[in-house]
């Protein structure tokens, strides 16, 4: 049995990716944050990562997007059927 990807199956599963990265830094980055909070001297520099880090564990456990852009994401596709429509959550 094969299954079909319908258009709503494709919108939705963008849509939950543009929110998944709206709201999570990848592990990388908080690594790399974290080893350079350890390392740093200057006091308001120490401050000014440890926000960074705070933030970003107040939007991933909010779910609240890291970045204020609230730029509408439009998606394009080629085929038989033109595909122009705002991403949920995007309007």
């Amino acid at each position: 049995m094969s299954a079909r990807i319908t258009e709503a199956d494709l919108i939705g599963s963008i849509a939950d990716a543009l929110q998944y990265i709206s709201y999570y830094h990848p592990p990388d980055f908080i690594a790399a944050m974290a080893s350079a909070y350890e390392r740093e001297q200057s006091p308001s520099a120490k401050a000014a990562i440890a926000q960074i880090l705070i933030n970003s564990r107040m939007c991933a456990t909010g779910h609240r997007p890291i970045c204020q852009d609230t730029r509408l994401r439009r998606g394009r596709r080629r085929g038989p059927h033109q595909l122009d429509a705002p991403l949920a959550g995007h309007d």
